[in-house]
């Protein structure tokens, strides 16, 4: 019994007898023709709907604050002495505040963490990427550092990543990624600046923790970067807007005929799900939906 999806390919191969033979290549060229294949059409929406694998990325930031657009919340401070982390809207790298620390007493490590209730749970072998962004009047060597906890709560490892601050007035990313060592069960990340006397502040902002190893645009649930070739699809807190984890999605900036190559590239791709309102199927056979029966091409 003919398909819709056999009526398709052989009106387009009719029309394109060169272009290829799986629907996806003809349908790729049928759009670079009919000049349909730029984005914000409704074919490229239904194929974007259809969270084409390979194209939608979504990605979740596991900093339950991350911008402390509302509070520091989940932040302490301490070094050789003790430290304090207020929210400060004097700068920001990203949103309205940021978090403005600074250590006392004199001259030691300012280390900007997690308490230890709040520690972020991690699974043993696999890999994350965390970066944090950090402003400073004087210039300060600035690293992060995952220290990972057993079951029983004792530090197993420490996984460093090193760098100079160059510029004291702009905002600087630091970053380091590691695979969570074998009995982790919990990871608290540390941001650090070394030799700080009592009283310099320095702003951290825009914190980033996901899985991967790929330093990746810094996104929350309310504000994203530029992501390169990427257009924000949807963006959400997972609880309580900005004191919880975040997920964003982005879809590539891709045409609908990449898309469609990719949804079609196997011919018996099911297209039972794709109608009108009136619940009519629907076929692109002219560069339009339209309502095409088998047997009648």
């Amino acid at each position: 019994m003919a398909t819709t999806n056999d009526a398709m390919y052989v009106a387009l191969r009719a029309m394109y007898p060169t272009a290829g033979h799986t629907l996806g290549d003809l349908l790729y060229a049928h759009w670079s023709v009919t000049g349909l294949q730029y984005r914000g059409s409704l074919q490229y929406d239904y194929y974007v709907a259809q969270d084409i694998e390979g194209y939608t990325v979504k990605r979740t930031n596991l900093v339950q604050n991350p911008n402390f657009e509302t509070n520091v919340l989940f932040t302490e401070v301490s070094n050789s002495g003790s430290g304090i982390a207020t929210r400060s809207t004097a700068e920001s790298y990203i949103g309205n505040a940021s978090c403005a620390a600074y250590p006392t007493p004199a001259l030691g490590f300012l280390v900007v963490g997690t308490p230890t209730a709040n520690r972020m749970p991690v699974t043993a072998g696999q890999t994350y990427t965390a970066s944090f962004y950090i402003k400073s009047t004087v210039s300060r060597n600035a690293y992060i550092s995952f220290r990972y906890y057993n079951a029983a709560g004792a530090q197993i490892q420490d996984s460093n990543s090193t760098s100079t601050a160059t510029s004291t007035t702009q905002w600087q990313r630091r970053s380091v990624t590691a695979t969570a060592p074998a009995l982790a069960v919990t990871s608290n990340v540390y941001m650090i600046v070394e030799n700080v006397p009592s009283g310099e502040v320095h702003y951290l902002d825009a914190r980033l923790l996901e899985t991967g190893s790929t330093l990746l645009p810094y996104f929350d649930g309310t504000y994203t970067d530029t992501y390169t070739g990427y257009t924000v699809a949807s963006k959400a807190w997972n609880g309580t807007e900005n004191n919880s984890p975040s997920i964003v999605k982005w879809n590539p900036n891709v045409t609908v005929g990449d898309l469609a190559n990719k949804f079609w590239s196997d011919p018996d791709t099911s297209v039972s799900n794709l109608q009108d309102e009136l619940g009519n199927d629907l076929l692109l056979e002219d560069g339009s939906f339209m309502l095409l029966e088998a047997g009648n091409v």
